[in-house]
């Protein structure tokens, strides 16, 4: 919970106790980077390294002060007989994740001004073209989804202070890797391997029980993992997405993310917040979970509305949208009778013109039996419908000219269809 004064008195240690490393490549289980010239060397590690008493901070790339041969060692470099390792300067960056790999336990850390990795072929978001000498170069870029593995040991679920797990889901970024995985159904506590995404900070941290781990609620926190990269954050939009469907696993606690708008109602201006769309829509709880969704093309306008405690705005014209639906190219089902006879009710009709009589491109058609004004005809979709428009059709010279169009809510009230200024349409 204190990294930075533990940061500092370990600091201060190997300042006091270690000497900077000579020009033998030959160095202790302690020596960091500071030492070396140059944006690579070599260093030759002794064995035994793996439960030396040293820190390393970070997963991948290392903080400069990290001790070499322990990072080789969870870096997948060495193993604990030692050996000689190729080392590469970095610049700071703005967090360190810390991980469990190859019996090595980093730590995480925030921001530092020096870092080290044995490879120089990733590079990160700023990098341009003029850090390169050859002509082709190959390199890999850092997602923002960096993945790895690590193997989880036996015995993690009893609590310990340095085994504490904040969030749910979505989990703060020095929080027990292998606690968080029981908690997330990804292992028991039988132990075994789970691969690990790094996430950005998250405005806050929801705390769950979950498989016998109880973890706890953070505030907003500058680094994240998860063990999918479906997942997504309170503020995601549909806009960082390719697939058509996608589907996403949305954390706890998105309700009251107001940072988080929403534009419309049933389909939502692509830009929207995903998560507070589907609470919005009735698709999830505040508790989070699993949805799919479908790209909508662009609205005229989007109506504003409250739901399930979201409230969402209204807009004109957007480019491109999304819903929990598939887009409606097609009837319901009224010409072709997927939706039955018994579905199709009217206020009145006379004998040989019922309600059922009133589908598209028929023989026939409804006609009420009293006086038209104030006559209605219903149709049941079955199940939860987004109606994308609606037809109506004459009968002969016979055909209405106005009409309102109504839906039924999920407390059983009707409402009118409204445009985004509040007036019915019809």
């Amino acid at each position: 919970m204190f990294p930075t004064i533990s940061r500092f008195l370990v600091c201060l240690c190997i300042c006091c106790l270690f000497p900077v490393a000579e020009s033998d490549d030959t160095v202790d289980c302690s020596t960091d980077s500071r030492g070396f010239n140059g944006d690579t060397f070599n260093v030759t590690c002794p064995a035994g390294c793996a439960s030396a008493i040293t820190s390393v901070w970070g997963t991948g790339v290392y903080t400069n002060d990290s001790s070499i041969c322990r990072a080789a060692i969870h870096d997948g470099r060495l193993t604990d007989a030692g050996g000689q390792v190729t080392v590469y300067r970095w610049p700071g960056q703005d967090s360190y994740l810390g991980s469990y790999k190859n019996g090595v336990q980093t730590s995480y850390h925030g921001s530092w001004d020096g870092s080290f990795a044995f490879t120089r072929d990733t590079v990160w978001c700023s990098t341009d073209s003029t850090v390169f000498d050859d002509d082709p170069f190959t390199f890999t870029c850092k997602s923002i989804f960096q993945l790895y593995s690590v193997t989880c040991p036996a015995g993690c679920s009893p609590y310990q202070w340095n085994r504490r797990v904040w969030g749910t889901g979505v989990y703060r970024s020095d929080s027990s890797i292998c606690r968080a995985a029981i908690h997330d159904g990804r292992i028991t506590d039988d132990g075994g391997q789970v691969t690990v995404y790094r996430w950005p900070g998250q405005d806050s941290y929801q705390g769950s029980g979950q498989n016998g781990i109880q973890t706890s609620y953070w505030e907003s926190w500058d680094g994240s993992f998860a063990f999918t990269r479906d997942t997504v954050w309170c503020s995601t939009d549909s806009t960082v997405f390719d697939d058509d469907p996608f589907t996403v696993t949305c954390p706890a606690g998105c309700s009251d993310r107001y940072s988080a708008p929403v534009w419309g109602t049933g389909v939502y201006g692509s830009d929207s917040s995903i998560c507070r769309a589907a609470i919005h829509d009735g698709r999830i709880t505040d508790d989070g979970g699993q949805m799919t969704v479908y790209r909508w093309p662009g609205q005229d306008s989007y109506q504003g509305s409250t739901q399930n405690d979201i409230e969402t705005y209204g807009y004109s014209y957007y480019y491109s949208s999304f819903a929990f639906t598939r887009v409606c190219r097609d009837s319901l089902g009224m010409e072709d009778e997927t939706i039955k006879d018994g579905d199709i009710t009217a206020s009145s009709y006379r004998q040989s013109r019922p309600p059922w009589a009133a589908r598209l491109n028929g023989d026939s058609a409804w006609r009420p039996s009293s006086p038209f004004e104030g006559s209605w005809i219903q149709v049941d979709l079955g199940q939860r419908t987004t109606v994308s428009g609606v037809i109506t059709q004459g009968y002969g010279w016979r055909y209405i000219t106005q009409c309102q169009v109504r839906y039924i809510n999920h407390d059983g009230t009707w409402a009118n269809v409204t445009s985004p200024t509040g007036h019915s349409m019809g």
